[in-house]
Parts: structure tokens; sequence; C-alpha cells
């Protein structure tokens, strides 16, 4: 054109094209599998937070609102919400030619960075979902703008909306590449986390201010506190604690000091209140730790627990009768106490012991009285089996026997398996149910469930895996007979009373039509064993491996 100056050709710039766009909402306490990414893919969060866990490097990185996450192809990669709400997340996928500049765009860069205005984030990819919405199939499948081929699919109308896409679509990532390389020059907050981990390590024994601590690194409380607590699973604060304690048990473990001179050691000026943490920490004050709590003096009383002292090769002066009734080859000396329809604490008291060991289901007044016979220490009832072994392997000294017990019975379930290979055909499932109280239980991965998922190897029902995927430490749940199907598998087992109320209604429910009906007693692959088999403990859990691996070949061999 007349008085136009002719420029020198500039090069093309770089070529990136949407190709996809989503929006998906995560909840709950489990891992969620992104899979393998089969194209260059942006995540997006807009409400709720995230722990972006990559299998290709180890990586951990938490992802919140505002915040954006760049994947190269080939990523394979898990998320797990870390939020209390459930964490929204756009999802884009986007084409970069082979060799083509765009790729310069992605070079370095692993970590999540905040895309700031937030709200103008989101309005550009609600935008962008929509106009995804308008298009036809035909113009979605190609990533060029614009493009137009000879289907009657296609139209001038959808090449506009394929150009109003692409547009958006790149002030969109060149607003998100612009935030990602301003964050470059931020502070890394995963190394943030590991250089103060490393400072705690330390220096655990001084006086530590906890917001100095975001401080020494740069960021704001809230921000460092947030991804803290993400990647190691408490807050700073709790971290140091639990740090403090570990180093001060080692100390009255190893060596004779005073109390006082632990508590300045790791941190504590106040003797009283160091005295007191430790205390909720481990059950007891650290005196009585320090004199060695599983000497020859020890003489422990066990409420439920009488299992795991075994298991960890503690011989105690005494236990309820049910748990004696439940494992008849405990040594003759320990002593039984009435438990029914509470604990005889008069009995109890009476073995004159010095530690106590009761379930955390125990209403309070209980627990205090307990404690006013001697020092009493309460174990979480709802944990898993290896969990409590090792919290009363670590309260008694005994850490390396729970690791040899959990050794033990896992190469042992190997074993079974290996004998069984031709009994359990592999992706079978199986379920066990219970007439409990008036009611019919189906149980999850504890107790009966334990036995089955991890001793033989059984694969859980989906009505049990959704219990489980809800809450592991599920025991078990009411259900009605009509609920059966949902939860029955290929094999199903019933745990009977031997004699009372519990075991004539078990016997009704055996000959419910909802029980005779399901397709594993049809088949003749059901089975009734005692509810002995319910108990939850690992001289229990041993023994029902032999016993399941007797049950499974005598039914094969019939």
């Amino acid at each position: 054109m007349p008085g136009m100056n002719r420029a020198t050709p500039a090069a093309l710039p770089p070529q990136v094209y949407l190709t996809g766009i989503a929006a998906e909402s995560y909840f709950g306490d489990r891992a969620w599998s992104l899979g393998e990414a089969d194209e260059y893919t942006l995540l997006a969060a807009m409400d709720g937070a995230g722990l972006i866990i990559s299998h290709t490097d180890g990586g951990k990185h938490l992802l919140d609102r505002g915040h954006c996450l760049l994947l190269s192809p080939g990523a394979e990669t898990e998320l797990k919400v870390v939020s209390e709400t459930e964490l929204k997340v756009y999802l884009l996928k986007f084409h970069i030619p082979s060799g083509g500049q765009g790729l310069q765009l992605l070079a370095a860069g692993r970590q999540p960075f905040p895309s700031e205005p937030v709200h103008r984030l989101e309005i550009r990819l609600a935008e962008l979902l929509a106009l995804q919405g308008k298009q036809s199939d035909a113009s979605l499948r190609s990533p060029l703008p614009g493009a137009i081929s000879d289907s009657k699919e296609s139209s001038a109308e959808d090449a506009l909306l394929s150009l109003h896409r692409h547009v958006r679509f790149q002030e969109l990532i060149y607003d998100v590449l612009s935030a990602r390389n301003a964050a470059k020059a931020d502070k890394d907050p995963r190394l943030a986390v590991e250089r103060t981990i490393a400072y705690l390590e330390k220096h655990y024994g001084e006086d530590i201010e906890i917001g100095g601590l975001a401080e020494r690194e740069g960021l704001s409380r809230w921000r460092f506190e947030r991804h803290f607590k993400a990647l190691t699973g408490r807050s700073p604060l709790d971290y140091l604690t639990v740090l403090r304690m570990s180093k001060a048990k080692e100390l009255l473990s190893s060596q004779e000091r005073r109390v006082g001179e632990v508590a300045a050691l790791v941190g504590y000026r106040d003797e009283y209140y160091f005295s007191r943490k430790f205390k909720q920490a481990f059950g007891m004050p650290p005196s009585r730790y320090a004199h060695g709590c599983c000497g020859a003096e020890q003489r422990i009383f066990s409420i439920q627990y009488l299992g795991e002292l075994l298991a960890l090769g503690v011989l105690p002066v005494g236990s309820n009768n049910a748990l004696l009734r439940t494992i008849p080859e405990a040594p003759r000396s320990i002593r039984g106490v009435e438990d029914l329809p509470q604990i005889n604490l008069h009995q109890l008291s009476g073995l004159s012991p010095n530690l106590i060991l009761f379930p955390s289901y125990l209403d309070q007044p209980t627990a205090d009285q307990l404690s006013g016979i001697a020092d009493a220490v309460k174990v979480d009832w709802d944990s898993d089996v290896y969990t409590r072994l090792r919290a009363m392997g670590r309260l008694l000294k005994r850490e390396e026997e729970a690791e040899c017990w959990i050794e033990r019975y896992e190469r042992k379930a190997i074993r079974t398996r290996d004998r069984l290979e031709h009994c359990v055909r592999e992706g079978e499932t199986a379920a066990a149910f219970i007439y409990h109280d008036d009611g019919l239980f189906v149980y999850a991965g504890h107790h009966f469930g334990h036995s089955l998922y991890q001793g033989i190897g059984f694969e859980p029902t989906a009505g049990v895996r959704s219990l489980m995927d809800r809450d592991p430490n599920t025991k078990w749940k009411r259900i009605e007979p009509v609920d059966l199907p949902y939860y029955a598998g290929d094999r199903v087992f019933f745990a009977l009373a031997h004699s009372g109320r519990m075991a004539e209604a078990g016997c009704r429910m055996l000959q419910h039509p909802a029980w005779q009906e399901l397709p594993a007693v049809q088949e003749g692959k059901s089975y009734v064993v005692s509810d002995d088999w319910a108990n939850y403990n690992p001289i229990t859990l041993d023994k029902h491996l032999d016993h399941l691996a007797r049950c499974l070949q005598v039914r094969r061999r019939a």
C-alpha cells in the first residue's frame, strides 16, 4: 500500500493449539489417578486444594485455588485432596507441532505457580469450556483454528467459533505462561519446606518462633504453613513437637538424665509443660518412661489388647475375660478379670498393675477410674492392626518385635496364597457377614476383612470397596437383608455365635431368602464359621490364615 514501509519479515509466533478442555471435581481422602498425559496438559485449580504426586520424578506439589501446573506428554500423576472442600480443576489439553517454537515456552519449571488475578483466569476458562460446547464434533477434531473440511458437519459458523476459541486460548496461555515466568523468581515452597525441616532437625533444642520459619524463607506465614502441612501432613508446630518428643524419648532411653535436663535439651524451658506434652504423646510421664516401662518390674494389665502384647513378647499380669476366651493358648499365668457388663475395677486393682492399656471407646469416667489405679494409656481402637501394634511397640520399647511380627505374618500370607493358587482364582471377590446386636453387619477392611483381603488376597466387592474408600478404618456396616446382593461376592462367609440369642438369630438369617438366593450360596461357595473369626488381633489373624486355607481346600476337594 502507498505510504507503508516494507518491514523485514518477522518470525512466526509460537504455535500452540487447544485440543480440549474439561472441568472436574475431586473429593474425599483418597488418591485420584490422572493417568499418563498423552498431550501437553494445563491443570488450573479454582476451588479447594490438592497434592499433585508425580510418578515420573516422585515430586509432590500443592495445587490450590488460582494455581496452575503444566504437564508434558508422558507425565504420570495422581492427585490427593487435602482440603475439607472438594477440589475443582480445569484440565486443558493442547498441541504443539513437532519442532515448533511453542516448545520453548514450556522449557523449565515443574512447580505449580499462581496465575493472578484469579477471577480473570476463571472467567477465561469458563468461556473456553462454553465455546467448546458450541462447536460441532467435526470442527473439534482439528486443533487448527478455522479449519474447514468437505464434511457437511463443518460450516463457516464452526470455523468462526474455532477461531474465537483459538484467540481466547492464546490470551489465556499468554497470561498463564507470563505468570509462570514471573513465579520463577519467587521462592520454591517445596524447597523452602525441605530447608525448614533440615533447620528444625539441627536446631530443635533452641527457642524457635514458628512465624520466623516463614520469614526465613521469604514467604507469607499462610502460604508457608499451607505448603508445609500439604507436604509433611503436619503443621510446622506439630512437626517440631513430634521431633522434640522423639529426641526426648531417645535421651531418656539411652542415658541417665533428669527430666528437667532432657526438657532443656529438646527446647522446653518449662519442665512441667514438657512432661504434659510427653504424656500426651506416649501415654505416660517421662519420669516413668526413664525408669524403663518394660523392665522386669513392669506389671501390665490389658483391656482388649492381649493379642498385641503376646505378639510383642510381653506377658501381662492380667486381661479381660473376653480376650482370654478368644486366645485359649495364652499362658495360664495371665489372670482374668470380669468385663461384663463392664470391667471389674476391684479385681483389676487387686492385680497391682503399674500400667493399664485400654481401648479408646471406653467412656471418660471409666478412663479416669483406671488412671486412679495406675498409669493408664489409651490405645486407638479404630486403627488397623499394624498401626496399633507399631504404636504399642513404640510405647513399650518393642519396635523391633512389632516389625518382626508384621514381617512374619506377611511372609505366611504369601505362603498361604501360594498353597491356594488352585483354589482361589485371580480377581475372585469375597465378603464376610455377622449377626450382632440384633442386626446384620458386613465387614470392611478390618477384622474378618483383613484375613480375606490382606491375608488370602480376595478382592473386595464393589460394596465393600466403597466402605473402605470412604474410611480405611471402617470395621463394619449394619445392613438390611435386601442389601446382601450389593455386598456379597463370589464367596461369602458368615460368622456365627456359638450359642445364645445371637446364635439363634444368626441361624434364622442363614435361612432368610435373601441369603439363600445369593449366587455364592447356590453354587456352594458359602462358609459358616465361628464368630471367633471376628476378633482382630495378631494372634487370631495368624490362626485365621490356617483356618481359611483348610476351609477353602476342603471345599475344593469336596
